[in-house]
């Protein structure tokens, strides 16, 4: 290198040497200084206050063993009270905790189902006593056509076309009707999956793949903070980023100019909920189709929960006042829709429908060089249950386009009844106020409910990894078998 002494008389060549020598490790070492700092700060979607209060007190319970052991007794006792708020609909039943040496007859197995329906008596889903969870009213001719259903399509299974190409048809059929409903146009595509949370999981899939293609390696999803939780799975499952937006407080929908702000080049999938879980309002659909239009990105609408409701807002009189949400929108590139909800099928299908089989193929796997043979498949499972495609088609083909009508328009009758304090949803009022009576008149006002102690933690606790394991000893509970005292 020369160096040109006469602007530093000074300085000599081997210090000016070292000085330079220095700057360049300076400068090496500042550039991986704000490279490791702003990969800290986006390490995560949430607030970095947030997360270094989380450390701190993470800090704090790792290095102080009097606070440790407080939430550890803490924790235990939360066990405790979880294994006996799980079993106690046991009933003292018996756990079977090995395979029978021989086989048990059927008359004793169906005397044991007996005993283990029992257990289900605390709530009555089936007079559709249970908001949720069940969606819908028990028809007898319908239980009896699954039934039948049932015994002829037990053991299919779609991973074989050749063998059953009966559920293969049937999965195709599923789709054309569902696709038909959201208004797809003719090569509009899609696969029935095991239920929402598959569905959600495919669409992030097929549109990180879809960047993937587009050069986009860090791609993230931008969704409203009430967004189902299922979005936040499948990025931790797939490794992309994700945005949560949050929402207007007086509509619930999610803030438009919040998410537009969010859209950056590493944005692959703007999602619309339609309607969201949490509050069950329908994000502004068209504007953001619209966005993704002015920005080329995907358009994931969430119809999981009320899809088979809205889809008939044109049938319906309650409902008339739903905007458009589905592929009449040019945006719109995808639509998540649960046929075990008010499609009123037996749990454990959904669909995932795509504009076009460009984002479908992103979805699809593929090896093409083991030993055993190409194997592809169009959804997550290897093996899918044919079963249910065959129970699922047969349920869409018993209801109609005019039965489905006409439940919705009587959901949505009866949720403005509800509103209104009308007398026919007076039992339910009735109910809700009992129930609100009985907690005002405990002692605590049920602060020491284990519920509200846990949503009370979860709130002021700032390390959620605690919340994480109440949650995990929650789901251990349910899969534990406590002996008899």
């Amino acid at each position: 290198m020369q160096f040109n002494n006469n602007l530093f008389p000074d300085v000599s060549i081997d210090k000016a040497s070292k000085i330079n020598f220095m700057l360049v490790g300076v400068s090496i070492a500042g550039t991986w200084f704000v490279i490791y700092l702003h990969e800290l700060i986006n390490r995560s979607p949430k607030p970095l206050i947030k997360r270094l209060k989380a450390s701190c007190f993470s800090i704090l319970r790792k290095f102080v063993p009097s606070i440790n052991k407080q939430i550890e007794e803490a924790l235990n006792k939360t066990k405790e009270e979880l294994i006996h708020s799980i079993h106690q609909y046991d009933k003292g039943l018996d756990f079977i905790r090995e395979m029978p040496l021989k086989a048990i007859n059927h008359e004793s197995i169906l005397k044991r189902i007996e005993y283990y329906q029992e257990m289900e008596g605390t709530f009555d889903y089936i007079k559709g006593r249970v908001s949720g969870t069940v969606y819908t009213n028990i028809d007898p001719n319908h239980m009896s056509i699954l039934g039948e259903v049932f015994h002829k399509f037990a053991y299919s299974n779609p991973l074989h076309p050749d063998v059953f190409p009966a559920v293969r048809k049937m999965e195709a059929e599923i789709i054309k009707i569902v696709v038909s409903l959201f208004h797809g146009p003719e090569d509009a595509v899609g696969t029935v999956t095991t239920g929402g949370t598959e569905s959600i999981i495919l669409a992030c899939l097929a549109a990180r793949n879809f960047a993937f293609s587009k050069g986009i390696n860090d791609p993230i999803i931008i969704v409203s903070v009430t967004a189902h939780a299922a979005f936040d799975k499948a990025c931790s499952l797939l490794r992309i980023g994700i945005k949560h937006i949050p929402c207007d407080p007086i509509t619930m929908r999610v803030d438009l100019k919040a998410m537009k702000r969010a859209i950056n080049r590493k944005t692959c999938l703007l999602v619309g909920s339609a309607p969201n879980f949490p509050y069950g309002t329908i994000d502004d659909i068209p504007s953001i189709a619209q966005l993704g239009l002015d920005y080329s990105i995907p358009v994931h609408v969430d119809a999981c929960l009320g899809g088979f409701v809205i889809a008939f807002s044109q049938d319906s009189p309650a409902l008339s006042h739903i905007p458009i949400f589905d592929f009449r929108l040019p945006g719109v590139t995808s639509i998540s829709c649960d046929t075990h909800k008010y499609g009123y099928a037996p749990k454990g299908t959904s669909t995932i429908i795509y504009r076009s089989t460009e984002l479908l193929h992103h979805q699809y796997f593929a090896v093409t060089e083991w030993p055993g043979g190409i194997y592809a498949t169009p959804t997550l499972p290897g093996s899918r249950a044919g079963l249910n495609i065959a129970l699922t088609w047969s349920t869409l083909l018993y209801f109609g386009r005019q039965g489905y009508i006409e439940r919705a328009n009587l959901i949505a009758t009866r949720t403005a009844q509800l509103a209104d304090g009308d007398v026919i949803s007076i039992k339910f009022l009735n109910d809700l106020r009992e129930c609100c009576k009985q907690v005002c008149q405990l002692p605590d006002k049920g602060k020491n409910s284990k519920t509200a102690a846990l949503y009370g933690m979860a709130a002021q606790i700032p390390d959620k990894t605690i919340i994480e394991e109440v949650a995990h000893l929650y789901l251990d509970a349910c899969y534990s078998m406590p002996t008899k005292a």
